[in-house]
């Protein structure tokens, strides 16, 4: 099999489609300047549809489990039971990022 028709089936990285990679290779846009600001609006508009929400949205430049760490940190008090599947290294993680703010996991089974 080559490198071109390697199927990754992780969390990441992933296949990036040909189309993506060709909009990959277009010059960059400064993110101060009016092109992106009219791009980002577009984009979260965009999302809203997806998502079905008229509600605000945080864009997070992060990878999932800092995503993860943010919404743990900003709902977590010291001493709040918060239950947790933990079945794999990234449940896991989240079990140790819960303590780490704080909150006690209440772990259920995954047998």
């Amino acid at each position: 099999m080559s490198e071109s028709q390697r199927l990754l089936m992780l969390p990441g990285p992933t296949n990036v489609p040909p189309r993506v990679m060709r909009a990959m290779m277009k010059p960059l846009i400064g993110h101060r300047g009016p092109e992106f600001k009219e791009l980002f609006h577009r984009t979260l508009d965009q999302t809203k549809k997806v998502f079905e929400t008229k509600g605000d949205l945080v864009i997070l430049t992060s990878s999932g489990t800092g995503a993860t760490e943010c919404a743990l940190q900003n709902v977590t008090d010291d001493g709040d039971e918060i239950i947790v599947t933990v079945n794999g290294c990234f449940s896991e993680r989240l079990r140790e990022a819960i303590k780490s703010y704080g909150g006690k996991p209440v772990v259920v089974g995954a047998d």
